[in-house]
């Protein structure tokens, strides 16, 4: 009899252990998609990606781009080229590895053979044929975004932002999982 009380116990326990269901295994049916929970280390990813994007479109490629001394620019058979003074960005290397770490290779490699920034002698210059005035009008200084997951390594994204004249503009975006890290697939405006 002591022996079966401890046994009745231990089943008790196995079973409640397996029924036991939480937040993490929720699971929708939305438009004939399965869509899965993105846990909080995720989204914290994902947020930070779409940072490093809003930092690219407002700042290096699409808005305006990076600061550069006009009075030093240099002219070659490919154009005139002014080199950058960032404090945020000091060398190519430096903007590959902030593009290729954000975006996938794909991406990538589309955003970089615009050949906005060059390498010469070392050091990074400007393609000062870029250097129009532009009529982007998203501002990502304050945006939301919603995660959704259609697989382990799929991830659809959400974004509101704000147009110059305060009203909200939604943009859709997709990240996946390239090599174990996750990188935005189709984002750059």
């Amino acid at each position: 009899m002591k022996k079966i009380l401890p046994l009745l116990l231990c089943i008790l326990f196995v079973f409640a252990g397996c029924s036991d269901k939480t937040d993490t295994d929720s699971v929708t049916i939305k438009d004939s998609v399965i869509e899965e929970y993105v846990g909080e280390g995720t989204k914290t990813v994902l947020r930070a990606l779409v940072k490093s994007n809003a930092f690219l479109v407002e700042e290096v490629f699409v808005k305006n781009h990076l600061p550069v001394d006009a009075q030093k620019a240099v002219t070659n058979e490919n154009g005139t080229f002014a080199p950058v003074v960032s404090d945020k960005i000091h060398s190519y290397g430096d903007l590959k590895n902030t593009v290729y770490s954000t975006y996938t290779n794909e991406a990538a490699d589309k955003l970089l053979n615009e050949k906005r920034y060059v390498e010469i002698d070392g050091k990074l210059y400007f393609d000062m044929k870029f250097d129009e005035k532009s009529d982007y009008t998203t501002d990502w200084t304050d945006f939301e975004a919603e995660f959704t997951s259609s697989g382990e390594d799929t991830y659809s994204i959400e974004i509101t932002a704000k147009n110059e004249k305060g009203r909200k503009t939604v943009i859709n975006a997709a990240a996946v999982t390239v090599d174990g890290s996750i990188r935005l697939d189709n984002i750059y405006s």
